[in-house]
This record gives structure tokens, sequence and C-alpha cells, in this order.
């Protein structure tokens, strides 16, 4: 396994259930809590968890790339524009003071894909 597959491995398990599953399948009233709001349905909430869903499977399709020796480029750029965007968003809100654990990932997510596409030959060494 390389270092970028490794790193779009852990983004897949900590996304999963910390952020897609719960937009997917918690009841209203959890999360009009957890994001501080009054919503009057859970459409929105849950095509984010869609949306999310998504972007793991281009995450997996980055693995199965780079398990082919091949440098995944447009998973590593959606990587960068996602988890680059949701940082600046939760800092830029505020909300990062309720999300500490959660921003700090996505930055060092995206402090990773930036270094994988300065030095894909780093991040195409097999490490296991």
């Amino acid at each position: 396994m390389t270092g970028l597959a490794l790193l779009f491995f852990i983004k897949i398990v900590v996304t999963l259930p910390f952020v897609a599953l719960p937009f997917l399948f918690l009841p209203k009233a959890r999360l009009n809590a957890a994001m501080s709001v009054d919503a009057r349905n859970t459409t929105l909430f849950r095509l984010y968890g869609v949306a999310m869903m998504a972007l793991l499977a281009g995450y997996g399709g980055g693995i199965w790339q780079a398990s082919q020796n091949i440098f995944p480029w447009g998973a590593v750029a959606m990587g960068i524009i996602s988890n680059g965007a949701a940082s600046f968003v939760l800092v830029k809100t505020g909300a990062v003071s309720r999300a500490k654990w959660l921003t700090g990932f996505f930055i060092a997510v995206t402090l990773g894909l930036l270094v994988a596409a300065v030095r894909p030959d780093i991040a195409m060494t097999k490490i296991f």
C-alpha cells in the first residue's frame, strides 16, 4: 500500500462513521442540535450525507488507482478542494470551536494531499 492510498483509506474510515452515516441516519432532533439549527426537515442533511458517500467513492477509486501504480490526480484534486474548503468554512464561520478535531482532520488531509500533489513520487512509494 502506498502512503497516498493509506491517506485515502484513513479519510474513508473516519468520514464514513463520523460524517456520512450520521447525516444519512440520525434523527432530525440530533442533527438540529449538532448543527445548531432548527431545520423543518432533514432533506439537506440527507443530501449532504449522500454527497459525502460520493466523495468516499472517489477516494475508493483513488485507492484502486494507486494500487495499479497510477497517480490518482482526480481524487487528489477532489480531496484538496473538499477538505481545504471544509477547513476554511469551519474556521471562517467560527464552527471550529465546536469541531476542533474534525477541522484538524480536514486540515491534515488537505496538507497530506498537497504534499502528494507536489511530490507524487513520494506519495506513490509503497509503505507496506
